[in-house]
């Protein structure tokens, strides 16, 4: 008889309002799918949050490109991010952005330039993640058990019924990983299974719960050159299978085990348990190394040289390290209504070599040469018009350190939100240089709109109005005028 148990072994039940809390359970402790208070074993929760992780930072197309532009200056940015590598735990991603001179801006400084920038970031779970969850009817806790239940018990007979068929013909090639893999799933689910039925290959009438029928060959029974395991070539005299069909399968279907067989039980796990979540709470550290090339048009006045020779094409070369904690939530279908459906909160600092780019303005230069006079004695002139950055001091390297904080909120069915970003950046220079240490208190407040796509939990295009100030140490009033209303689109992080 076919049948199956499950045990409860959990070692903190807490609980959040009217749901259960599940915590991430520590290495040494076992916890089981076995009734309504527990939604996932360790290994799905571990999936189900590395994978809201991973669609926070990269989104579904795992690129992520935006432009924006705020209403009195000129900016475009592009940007990519993809993931390098990830483990049940973190996730390494690549980032590289594109700023040109012209164009529209968004999430930056107020002048433009060209900059390109590559990163490496390197993002894993901190703390306590927990989700947390009402309580799941009883039905829907037995139909989940009996989905697992099925699955691995089929699978495993079909691997047992053509592991059968090759080793009678001697194809067949012990490969103990499978075995091993279906022992460790029956036991996370602590589920028993049917000793494997014994198997005549002459009678395929007795393969139960797997149609073997679909392998027997329909016409020729005589002999077939064959590639086994080993690639070599072995002749069957005689079979009534179809032998590569069933080796291809046998193939796939361990293939199918080592690698895919567990994530789609936890696909059913998740499956059974989202209609019952509350929220989420994620909690995650990031580092991230950086590496930055400026590049300009400088004008420097020199009453010796021509116009055209006092711009000079300058460049510099940046980098330093980042680090930052981030908390996120997700509502789940149970949430409480006055809750956010997604908030997003972080909190970090930077240290790294930059430059006084910011105290650089760009200016538009023009000359004018009498190069003749017309018939009638009017001078005609020839103007050379050139963009390009000045400053009252050189443009120089410095030491540059500081700390920010974002924070991010959706409400309303994730259509309108709020969003506020403050950063202190201060950047040093030598004495030898002559330039003054620079000190801003950028600030930026505003409000979200998402727009939806037609993907089920996808966004595809946040719009952002915003007020901006680039210091708040200047007035927003005369004579600083720093106070600038824009609009934007796109924000670093995706959300559900």
């Amino acid at each position: 008889m076919k049948h199956f148990y499950c045990t409860l072994v959990f070692t903190i039940t807490l609980s959040l309002f009217t749901g259960d809390l599940i915590a991430q359970s520590p290495p040494d402790t076992i916890s089981k799918i076995t009734d309504s208070k527990v939604p996932f074993t360790p290994g799905a929760f571990d999936k189900y949050l590395i994978d809201q992780l991973s669609f926070l930072i990269l989104g579904k197309g795992n690129l992520q490109t935006g432009f924006g532009f705020e209403l009195n200056k000129e900016k475009t940015d592009l940007k990519f991010n993809g993931l390098l590598l990830n483990s049940p735990k973190s996730l390494l991603t690549a980032e590289a952005t594109f700023k040109a001179k012209e164009g529209f801006y968004f999430f930056d400084e107020e002048k433009g330039g060209s900059q390109a920038s590559i990163s490496l970031v390197y993002h894993v779970l901190f703390g306590k993640n927990v989700s947390s969850f009402v309580k799941r009817d009883e039905q829907d806790r037995k139909l989940l058990m009996v989905s697992i239940y099925n699955k691995l018990w089929r699978t495993e007979l079909h691997y047992h019924y053509l592991k059968t068929i090759l080793d009678s013909y001697n194809l067949y090639k012990e490969n103990a990983k499978v075995k091993s893999t279906l022992d460790t799933l029956k036991k996370q689910y602590n589920l028993i299974t049917p000793a494997l039925p014994k198997f005549d290959i002459l009678q395929p009438d007795q393969a139960k719960g797997v149609d073997i029928k679909a392998y027997l060959k329909n016409g020729n029974l005589g002999p077939l050159e064959i590639v086994d395991h080993d690639q070599t070539i072995k002749t069957i005299e005689s079979s009534m299978y179809d032998l590569e069909k069933v080796l291809t399968d046998f193939k796939a279907k361990e293939t199918y085990i080592l690698k895919d067989l567990e994530k789609e039980l936890f696909g059913l796990e998740r499956t059974y348990t989202n209609p019952s979540a509350m929220g989420t709470h994620l909690n995650y550290l990031s580092f991230e190394g950086y590496y930055e090339r400026e590049s300009l048009n400088l004008f420097h006045f020199d009453n010796t040289l021509s116009f055209g020779k006092m711009f000079q094409e300058e460049r510099r070369d940046n980098y330093g390290l980042k680090a930052s904690f981030n908390y996120y939530y997700l509502k789940g279908p149970k949430g409480w209504k006055w809750v956010p459906n997604n908030g997003y909160i972080k909190i970090g600092g930077f240290a790294g070599r930059g430059t006084n780019f910011s105290k650089l303005t760009q200016k538009e230069l023009e000359t004018v040469s009498v190069i003749g006079e017309d018939v009638n004695g009017n001078s005609i002139e020839l103007k050379d018009t050139k963009k390009a950055y000045s400053g009252e001091t050189p443009y120089v390297y410095g030491f540059k350190y500081g700390l920010f904080a974002d924070a991010y909120a959706l409400f309303f069915k994730q259509k309108f939100g709020v969003f506020g970003e403050i950063k202190y950046e201060n950047i040093s220079f030598g004495d030898e240089t002559g330039v003054d240490d620079i000190d801003l208190l950028p600030l930026r407040l505003g409000i979200l709109y998402t727009f939806k796509s037609k993907e089920k939990d996808a966004t595809f295009l946040v719009a952002r109005i915003f007020m901006d100030r680039t210091d708040l140490g200047l007035s927003p009033n005369k004579p600083d005028n720093d106070l600038r209303i824009g609009f934007g689109v796109g924000i670093p992080i995706n959300f559900r």
